[in-house]
C-alpha cells in the first residue's frame, strides 16, 4: 500500500497497521504525505547496512539526509549505537523457546 490519496476519514484496508499509524502521526504533525520529500537511501547508508531498510533510514538520520523515520521497527543494538533517539509507542516482550538438545540438559 501507499499513502496516495488518503483522507483522515477514508477507509484504507490496503495499508498495513504501521502505514496507518504513520499516516496519523503525520496528520498530528500537521503534515500530509504529499508534503514529504521522499528520497532514495544514500550509498553511504547502503554500505553501512545493506540488509535492513530500517537501519538504513536510521543511518540517514545520523547523516542528516532525513528528518524522520516512521515504522514498526526495533531499537536494535546496531541502531542504538548510532545515537539516534528512539521514541517507542509500545513495547513487546519476546521470549525465544527452543527444544533442549538432550533431555538431561536441564529445564526452564
Amino acid at each position: 500500500g501507499s499513502f496516495a490519496s488518503l483522507s483522515p476519514q477514508a477507509p484504507y484496508p490496503e495499508l498495513d497497521v504501521s502505514l496507518k499509524f504513520a499516516y496519523h502521526v503525520l496528520l498530528d504533525l500537521g503534515l500530509t504525505p504529499e508534503e514529504l520529500n521522499y528520497r532514495d537511501v544514500s550509498k553511504a547508508s547502503l554500505s553501512f547496512s545493506s540488509g535492513s531498510n530500517y537501519t538504513n533510514c536510521v543511518h540517514e538520520l545520523v547523516l542528516g539526509n532525513a528528518d524522520l523515520c516512521l515504522g514498526d521497527f526495533w531499537g536494535t543494538p546496531e541502531r542504538l549505537v548510532l545515537g539516534v533517539g528512539f521514541s517507542g509507542v509500545y513495547q513487546e516482550n519476546m521470549f525465544l523457546i527452543v527444544p533442549c538438545a538432550s533431555k538431561n540438559a536441564g529445564t526452564l
